[in-house]
């Protein structure tokens, strides 16, 4: 669909230093149900750290210019990680939040198939897909902050039982940690 076009799909975790990137917190519930295939207005200037990046790495951007932004939503969970699985609702399963659509959609789809047609896990990846991984204590500002975090580091590396920072200080503490830390 590009033609002669070059596609450029920036992640805002590359943005200028000093900018950060924001979330969409006023959503927690879901889009507003007018807000079907919509998108949102172009935003250029919030990309421009990215997209002078990309035009250190193929000039040619810089010459030709932008026939078109598009600035759209995306689903990400506080861990970047699918959900897939059962749910509280008997019959019901999440197939979401596939942040790599095409790449993750086939092995997943097969994963939850198997859960569906056999009643159970072909092998064992509830902790990283469960639907219902989070809990009581995952509180909307939490889960911005996670989100925000993952997001921003979607293209970084990471390591193996790595535990980032953010939202811990947001986090719903229990009874037994507010006692531990008395």
């Amino acid at each position: 669909q590009e033609r002669d076009g070059l596609l450029v799909g920036p992640y805002e975790g590359l943005l200028s230093p000093g900018e950060q990137t924001k979330v969409r917190t006023e959503w927690a519930e879901g889009p507003p149900s007018h807000f079907a295939f919509d998108l949102f207005p172009p935003s250029l200037d919030r990309l421009e750290g990215c997209l002078l990046s990309a035009m250190s790495v193929v000039p040619a951007l810089g010459e030709v210019g932008f026939k078109s932004i598009v600035n759209g939503p995306t689903i990400w969970t506080g861990d970047s990680l699918a959900r897939c699985g059962r749910t509280r609702l008997p019959g019901y399963y999440d197939f979401n939040s596939l942040t790599y659509g095409v790449a993750q959609s086939l092995a997943l789809a097969e994963y939850l198939g198997h859960i569906i047609t056999e009643g159970e896990q072909p092998y064992d990846m509830a902790t990283e897909f469960d639907p219902l991984r989070y809990g009581g204590w995952a509180t909307p500002e939490y889960t911005a902050a996670k989100v925000l975090e993952t997001y921003s580091h979607n293209n970084a590396i990471s390591y193996p039982q790595e535990s980032r920072p953010a939202g811990r200080d947001v986090v719903a503490k229990s009874d037994a940690h507010r006692a531990l830390q008395a």
